[in-house]
């Protein structure tokens, strides 16, 4: 009789206690920013050196900068139709991007600095494009490349991850 009166305890518990959690979950407000150009296509989201977050504008052709109390900053990117995706945190504290359309769609690697400087490095690429890029071990980034399915026709579309490189900064 006591370990049935526990276990009904125990269970009227576990109960209201999910109940609490799930009411704190939809008590949760989400702020949205928008975007000062319109149809830019946000894609990769990482956490900056300065405390910002930094985004890429995959069709705006920009990174982005907003601060945790919604101030947007926009950087152009100096190669037209570049396609930013990825982006990261470098070990020079710097951020470092994929840019699958950059180099006539062969692809490169983007890198701002927190004051808008850009540089940039053509990977001339010919059956891949870069798409998400990181930080690893060793000052190393690592990005992934999507293999191009149909390169006669010009045509690429994202696939499994089939290959990963690296580059020592």
């Amino acid at each position: 009789m006591q370990h049935q009166c526990q276990r009904a305890i125990f269970v009227a518990i576990a109960i209201l206690g999910a109940s609490v959690v799930g009411k704190q979950a939809f008590a949760q407000t989400v702020t949205e920013f928008p975007i000062p150009t319109a149809g830019s296509l946000p894609s990769g989201i990482t956490v900056g050196p300065d405390g910002a977050l930094w985004f890429t504008e995959n069709a705006g052709n920009k990174i982005g900068r907003i601060t945790t109390a919604g101030v947007i900053t926009e950087f152009p990117i100096p190669t037209a139709n570049s396609q930013p995706n990825g982006i990261t945190t470098g070990p020079d504290g710097a951020l470092w991007f994929a840019e699958t359309g950059a180099g006539n769609g062969l692809g490169g690697i983007g890198r701002i600095s927190t004051e808008g400087v850009f540089t940039e490095f053509p990977l001339n690429l010919t059956q891949s494009q870069p798409y998400s890029i990181t930080s690893g071990p060793g000052r190393a980034l690592w990005y992934t490349a999507a293999e191009a399915l149909d390169a006669n026709a010009g045509r690429r579309f994202p696939t499994p991850v089939r290959r990963f490189a690296h580059v020592v900064i």
